[in-house]
């Protein structure tokens, strides 16, 4: 648990538990109920990653200053830059594994989805290259609970 309480990591770790928490449960509700039965709804791609960011933000990053929010959400985006680069370098050597990807890669831009479907749905999605940038904004966003924290320069006035 000492290695979750470093700052720099609390946004890369907070998406990767969040991302892979439910993959995990929507494996098991596909296994239980069988793969046909269960629909990708919008609950699932809008709705939870939305209640699970604000709450990672109020429970886990809020105490924490904007600048150190930042840099580890930079962290993060430089990890979804080596798992898409990783992905892509599978995809072209043939190699699909799906399972793998799920509950290694995907996790880190566990964020990203909920601001990848309304871009799309209003017709807003940027062309081209510029949509792989899409999925670096989310953990950015993280920073916004760094205004929570206790400012030492209001302690003296």
């Amino acid at each position: 648990m000492a290695f979750f309480k470093k700052p720099l990591l609390r946004v890369p770790v907070c998406t990767f538990a969040c991302g892979f928490a439910t993959a995990a449960f929507q494996l098991v509700i596909a296994l239980l109920l069988g793969a046909d039965s269960f629909v990708f709804s919008d609950f699932y791609a809008l709705a939870l990653p939305l209640l699970l960011f604000a709450a990672a933000g109020w429970f886990f990053m809020r105490g924490l200053p904007c600048k150190t929010l930042l840099l580890s959400a930079l962290l993060l985006d430089a990890i979804i830059l080596l798992a898409d680069g990783l992905e892509a370098l599978l995809a072209m050597q043939g190699i699909t594994p799906y399972v793998t990807y799920i509950f290694t890669l995907w996790p880190f831009s566990y964020f990203s989805t909920p601001v990848s479907l309304v871009t799309v749905r209003l017709g807003l999605a940027p062309p081209g290259a510029a949509s792989y940038l899409l999925p670096l904004l989310p953990p950015l966003l993280f920073a916004v609970f760094g205004l929570f924290a206790k400012s030492d320069h209001t302690a003296g006035s």
